[in-house]
């Protein structure tokens, strides 16, 4: 298999993330913020219906500091989900959602 990866569209790039260990710990916006708990962090961009860009991709594997072959096992291989992986929603809410 070559290093290319497919058009990919947010949700589907923060799904591998957080199969991974990645959290979306905020948002802002169409902007969802990650981070793992040895301290790597990202920000990935969530638009409907539109996928992003390779340079994104890329400079989003350097912030997490993966290659995109272990991001394709995790993008494209479901039996590559930990145990206890109960699914992805993007939008749920993990905590207070307006600052009072």
């Amino acid at each position: 298999m070559n290093g290319k990866l497919r058009a990919i569209t947010g949700r589907e790039l923060i799904g591998a993330l957080r199969r991974l260990g990645f959290e979306v710990i905020r948002s802002k916006g169409s902007h969802f913020f990650l981070r793992h708990p040895d301290g790597r962090r990202t920000v990935v961009p969530v638009y409907r219906g539109e996928t992003i860009g390779k340079g994104l991709v890329g400079q989003i594997l350097r912030d997490c500091e993966l290659t995109s072959e272990e991001l394709r096992k995790f993008l494209y291989h479901a039996n590559a989900m930990p145990s206890g992986y109960v699914g992805v929603n993007v939008y749920a809410s993990e905590g207070p959602t307006s600052k009072r």
